[in-house]
């Protein structure tokens, strides 16, 4: 699954009115895909929250640096002044199941806040054999 698709589906699943608001811009021997005001892929409505929620979805791996360019860009600053929601939604694939990392831009100085992380793997367990071991003799 595209991270979009996962993003739509969780943000669906609570409780959320959400769609792809990103489009294909057809030019000569390519496609160029442009996000809403260059920054959300997804756009979300709740019953039980103001505003819109604009969402940047991603890898894991790139999600720091979708963070910083929303962060860079005037028309999330506009956005957020608004009183609309911005988040990052970075997305692992681990033993088969997705996670999501979900960073949330805050504030006139969008500040990213963690809203959510996949739980850290926890350390293989190890078991040491004994040190001075006889053997059999």
């Amino acid at each position: 699954m595209t991270p979009t698709a996962l993003t739509l589906r969780l943000l669906r699943r609570r409780g959320y009115l959400a769609d792809v608001c990103e489009r294909w811009v057809p030019i000569p021997d390519k496609n160029i895909r442009r996000d809403l005001f260059g920054a959300f892929d997804v756009a979300a409505i709740h019953r039980d929250l103001p505003g819109v929620l604009g969402v940047q979805t991603t890898s894991l791996a790139g999600l720091s640096a979708r963070v910083k360019k929303l962060r860079s860009l005037r028309a999330v600053q506009r956005w957020v002044k608004a009183g609309n929601a911005v988040q990052c939604h970075g997305w692992l694939q681990r033993a088969s199941k997705w996670r999501v990392k979900i960073v949330e831009l805050r504030a006139d100085d969008l500040c990213p806040v963690i809203v959510e992380a996949p739980r850290r793997r926890r350390p293989a367990r190890h078991v040491q054999g004994e040190l001075f071991a006889s053997e059999p003799g």
